[in-house]
């Protein structure tokens, strides 16, 4: 099967919501020294592999999960100091997009799928 662009722009969005989730946690606003808030996007990283490989399930499945992420992120919008309201803004377009694009993928890969079978 060949890639389409909502596979491609749910894989790529999980890459980047992986790597800002280490950066944000650990370099740019860390809650406190040594803190494992970083570990929270470590759910993310078993779909990657699903995701590349256009798996009808695993992104099925990613749709569900990112809504924690989304949930989170708009905790964060409207609870963290000021100096943070630019990293919890970006973390809620990622998790949006990455959300959006999951949905439109599962969709096109679902109709594919049905184009097969008859």
């Amino acid at each position: 099967m060949r890639s389409c662009f909502w596979t491609l722009g749910t894989f790529f969005g999980l890459v980047l919501m992986i790597s800002f989730g280490i950066i944000w946690e650990t370099i740019l606003y860390p809650l406190r020294e040594g803190s494992l808030l970083w570990l929270k996007v470590l759910p993310l990283v078993p779909s990657l592999i699903g995701t590349y490989r256009r798996e009808l399930r695993t992104i099925q499945w990613l749709t569900l999960l990112l809504w924690l992420y989304i949930a989170e992120a708009i905790v964060r919008v409207s609870s963290d100091p000021k100096e943070n309201l630019i990293w919890s803004s970006l973390w809620l377009i990622l998790s949006l997009f990455t959300l959006l694009a999951s949905l439109k993928a599962a969709k096109k890969i679902r109709t594919e799928k049905m184009k097969h079978v008859t």
